[in-house]
């Protein structure tokens, strides 16, 4: 088990992007009943969004390339979402 999980189940286990991506489309649809309207995001935004905050606040890029996963730097810094 990866114990750097963000979202762990209950149990202990991993929570699978589709089980996360569709709690959040049920959140976003509560929000829009509720006359709140939200965009569409998945899980995978969150993790976008984290890389692009890290390397705004100076986090080194060697040290997000390690907290993806990516086997290269440049697989981490080609993605778009650095440097923004």
């Amino acid at each position: 088990m990866n114990d750097n999980r963000i979202f762990a189940s209950v149990y202990g286990g991993i929570v699978h992007n589709h089980a996360i991506n569709r709690a959040i489309s049920e959140a976003l649809a509560r929000l829009e009943e509720q006359g709140r309207p939200m965009e569409h995001f998945t899980a995978h935004a969150l993790r976008d969004t984290f890389a692009t905050r890290y390397i705004e606040q100076g986090g080194s890029p060697q040290t997000l390339k390690t907290i993806l996963g990516h086997s290269s730097l440049a697989m981490t810094m080609d993605l778009g979402i650095v440097g923004k």
